[in-house]
């Protein structure tokens, strides 16, 4: 598979949550939308900086993060949500412009 093929069915698979050709189980489509509600009401959530997939019970959230603080109150989100096997979290750390004052 050519460099380009991937990177266009990673696209793929992070925007629509799943591999290309991949049924989301209802079961998968609860957990990512509790796991979202979770994150929303307590500010953890920007779709322009992050995206999570769920798949068999993973937890995979991709994009990028401002602190630790963030990522281990998503954990602790994800964590607490039944049905919820495991967690990957891949996303990058990001600093504003002139650092934190």
């Amino acid at each position: 598979m050519r460099v380009q093929q991937m990177m266009e069915s990673a696209a793929m698979w992070l925007a629509a949550g799943r591999p290309a050709g991949a049924e989301r189980s209802s079961a998968d489509e609860s957990i990512r939308r509790a796991l979202l509600a979770q994150l929303r009401s307590q500010g953890l959530w920007n779709p322009l900086r992050c995206e999570v997939a769920v798949r068999d019970g993973i937890v995979k959230i991709a994009g990028i993060c401002t602190t630790a603080q963030e990522r281990i109150a998503t954990r602790a989100a994800a964590e607490a949500i039944p049905g919820v096997r495991g967690l990957r979290d891949v996303r990058s750390y990001w600093v504003p412009e002139g650092g934190y004052d």
